[in-house]
């Protein structure tokens, strides 16, 4: 699968220190260190980006792996730690069920507000979202941080998605062309058969419930 362009991977998401500081994050190695409460500082009332509000129910298929070298991602077959694709908790197919419970935005001048999801539990795992969220802007579309566990594999995940083609998310990829929308998960944690901390890139398709 071809990589999308890059203009989308230097906008969108920052973390705000507790001083109020904003400093740029690279994407592929989110950590969501701002209590909701923090964003929530911000003022006025944006509107929601891509038109995602909160109660929006919103199904995500899996439908491959995706290299992103600006995320250090240069091969799934490499065999190195850092990297997990397929086999950690997502596999080809997977259909991960959203809800947006709330929004965060970086408080900037005309920013739109990005949804924090909820995932129902998939493929054994359960995604418990937690208090911290980033502040966001587009091109992201949902954010989040979640406890994680399989019962034997536990950790942190972070997980964004953001548009690449400036067109609805919700219009599916076309094999062959820069993916629409791409979903970044990182994790940390441990147990069995677990990595420590690695993160994979993902094309997804979106479709409204």
């Amino acid at each position: 699968m071809a990589d999308r362009p890059s203009k989308a991977r230097d906008a969108g998401l920052v973390s705000v220190g507790l001083q109020g500081q904003a400093r740029r994050m690279r994407p592929g190695r989110l950590s969501f260190l701002v209590a909701l409460a923090g964003a929530a500082a911000c003022q006025g009332n944006p509107p929601p980006c891509f038109g995602i509000n909160v109660g929006d129910k919103i199904s995500i298929t899996v439908v491959d792996t995706l290299v992103v070298p600006a995320d250090n991602i240069d091969s799934y077959d490499s065999g190195m730690s850092d990297i997990c694709g397929f086999g950690l908790d997502l596999s080809h197919g997977s259909v991960l069920q959203a809800t947006v419970t709330a929004t965060v935005d970086d408080c900037s001048l005309g920013s739109c507000a990005v949804g924090v999801a909820h995932y129902q539990p998939f493929s054994g795992w359960t995604w418990t979202l937690s208090q911290n969220i980033a502040a966001a802007a587009f091109p992201y579309l949902l954010v989040g941080e979640y406890s994680a566990t399989n019962g034997t594999c536990s950790g942190t995940v972070n997980v964004t998605l953001r548009d690449t083609e400036g067109v609805s998310p919700f219009n599916p990829s076309i094999p062959g062309q820069p993916p629409n929308v791409i979903l970044n998960r990182s994790f940390s944690g441990g147990g069995p058969g677990c990595p420590t901390e690695c993160q994979g890139d993902f094309v997804v398709n979106l479709q409204r419930q």
